[in-house]
């Protein structure tokens, strides 16, 4: 966060280790074996915190930007992972680190606040976090275990990004006190500098059952594939039932929500590619009362294929906004083909113009004998026009009202399906479709007063 206290706490691994091999002379022989332990746990340790690591998975493709559902949280919200495992006191090194990867939007000093959560006052132990660049260990923190159940101890990584570049945060446990449970819960926050936070493998483990969102990039032809699984190897507390509810939704010009379920672990979720097959991006929200596993299966062979969290940052200084764009005939998207069929798909009521085929039907017809027919192509054309960045507010009326006075609500009440799908309106059904048809018409060649 901008005004989190950056804290730096150095690593007590080595004090600690000295001093437990000191207490060990009345046996030479246990005490010979138990300090060769030591110091290969204690170069282990060296190496995990100074040495640079090996670049374990390469980076997520992340094909699109993931912008912000939550606006004012600037969490990722409780994380468990590996670190849930169970492990018998004391947990043998090397448990691998969870890894994040972090594409800045912009070039400037980011924030990465690291909190280190108590759930369980008897764990101990700390959370250490280390920003790397490739290879290049860019900064690193360690942050104690709160000894207060539900307290939060706070530090800061602070570190120059460049746009466009991805950088990898390691998140691992420091050490604990032997015959204890060990610190596994933390939270991140990113604030300064716009960033994208995602995971290359499709899995991640042991999410907290609060209310977490996620985000998806589909590849063209990809339907979406989720497993919801209970953890394998934690026994849950007793108060959890098995159950999530899980929403998914599409975003982009279109927004709609294609999913909203309760599922009992285990579950498999599929939904269809909403974006005719295209590419697109999804929100998963999900919550409940259990921890949980989360898996996509989902990938189209293509490398995006990894999660995104939902994050935001401290609110920026609002960008100049942009010119407004001006509005372009039916002439202009008929022959201006890649610029139409990137705007695609397009509801005209309940018809969908999916493909630039279709598009050029309906734009063909603009002079058609059938009112509808004229109707449909000003409203794609007014439809292309909004999704182009034209301004728009003196048409919404006209192209959302219900029948007689909007355009979605005259082509549903005719059954539009198409060019030629309907009959010719006549008398005053005539009259109200051409005067809707006249706005958009006047909107397509001149804009908003």
């Amino acid at each position: 966060m901008k005004n989190a206290p950056k804290t730096n706490y150095t690593n007590p691994a080595p004090r600690r280790l000295a001093a437990r091999a000191d207490k060990l002379n009345s046996d030479r022989e246990f005490c010979r074996v138990k300090n060769r332990l030591a110091g290969a746990l204690l170069v282990l340790l060296s190496v995990l915190a100074l040495a640079p690591a090996a670049e374990a998975q390469t980076p997520p493709a992340f094909s699109s930007n993931i912008d912000t559902v939550s606006p004012g949280c600037p969490l990722v919200t409780c994380i468990q992972g590996q670190f849930e495992q169970p492990q018998p006191p004391p947990a043998p090194p090397g448990i691998p680190p969870h890894v994040w990867y972090i594409r800045a939007r912009e070039t400037g000093t980011l924030a990465i606040e690291v909190r280190a959560v108590s759930v369980n006052s008897a764990e101990t132990g700390s959370i250490i976090a280390t920003l790397f660049d490739g290879v290049t260990p860019v900064t690193s923190i360690e942050v104690p275990h709160p000894t207060v159940a539900g307290a939060e101890n706070i530090g800061s990584l602070v570190a120059a990004v460049q746009a466009s570049q991805i950088y990898r945060l390691e998140v691992t446990r420091g050490p604990h006190d032997p015959g204890l449970p060990e610190a596994h819960h933390y939270k991140l926050g990113f604030s300064n500098v716009l960033v994208d936070v995602g995971i290359n493998t499709p899995s991640f483990r042991y999410l907290e059952p609060e209310l977490q969102t996620f985000q998806v990039n589909l590849a063209e032809g990809e339907n979406l594939s989720l497993s919801l699984n209970p953890p394998t190897d934690m026994n849950p507390p007793e108060d959890q039932t098995p159950e999530l509810t899980v929403e998914i939704s599409r975003r982009d010009a279109f927004p709609q929500t294609l999913m909203s379920t309760t599922v009992t672990l285990p579950s498999t979720i599929v939904a269809a590619n909403p974006f005719n097959g295209g590419a697109g991006t999804l929100v998963v929200k999900i919550g409940g009362n259990t921890h949980y596993v989360l898996t996509k299966n989902s990938s189209s062979g293509v490398a995006d294929a990894g999660l995104y969290f939902d994050t935001c940052c401290q609110p920026l200084p609002p960008p100049p906004p942009p010119a407004a764009a001006t509005p372009k005939t039916i002439g202009y998207w008929k022959t201006h083909e890649e610029e139409t069929a990137s705007r695609l798909p397009v509801p005209l009521g309940n018809y969908l113009v999916d493909t630039l085929a279709k598009a050029k039907a309906v734009l063909d017809n603009a002079h058609a004998k059938n009112a509808h027919d004229m109707l449909a192509a000003q409203f794609l054309a007014a439809r292309l026009n909004v999704l182009a960045g034209v301004p728009h507010a003196c048409i919404d009326a006209a192209m959302n009202d219900p029948y007689p006075n909007g355009a979605t609500g005259i082509l549903v009440q005719a059954g539009y399906m198409g060019p030629g799908t309907t009959v010719a309106p006549t008398g005053t059904n005539k009259t109200a479709v051409n005067a809707v048809k006249d706005i958009l018409d006047n909107f397509n060649n001149n804009g908003c007063p």
